[in-house]
């Protein structure tokens, strides 16, 4: 997937340019519902902490509820719904220029229903290079 990007990139701006903004560029890995599932039965050790899906299920709904709510502190207003259509279905390719959007795109964590926003990567950038800087200086 990375490689077509790539490929992608240097049709549309050439080798050199893709190839600086590649090296100058944050990769974000956003962990979905199937990774959280998958968890479950492909580490052992997950099955002994929590015999039981339900009791797993409740261990990563309270880690979001915690999670959600900390980020509603820092200003993101809807949480649970994404920026792009009905914020409930879309994704990726449903979301384009025929799709309603939201008003204040800033204010959502999802771009679509699967998706982080924008500000949500803006957010996630700031404290990886803050937390970067101190390493460094460290």
């Amino acid at each position: 997937m990375f490689r077509s990007y790539i490929a992608r990139l240097k049709s549309i701006v050439g080798d050199k340019k893709a190839m600086e903004i590649i090296n100058n560029a944050l990769v974000v890995v956003s962990a979905g519902t199937n990774d959280f599932i998958l968890n479950f039965y492909t580490i052992p050790t997950r099955r002994l902490e929590y015999p039981f899906i339900s009791a797993y299920q409740e261990f990563i709904l309270k880690r979001l509820d915690n999670f959600l709510r900390e980020l509603y502190s820092l200003g993101f207003k809807e949480t649970k719904r994404g920026c792009c259509g009905t914020g409930l279905l879309e994704a990726g390719f449903m979301c384009n220029a025929f799709s309603p959007s939201c008003g204040n795109r800033s204010e959502y964590l999802f771009f679509d229903s699967i998706h982080p926003s924008e500000a949500t990567y803006n957010y996630v950038g700031d404290l990886l290079e803050e937390d970067i800087r101190n390493w460094i200086a460290a």
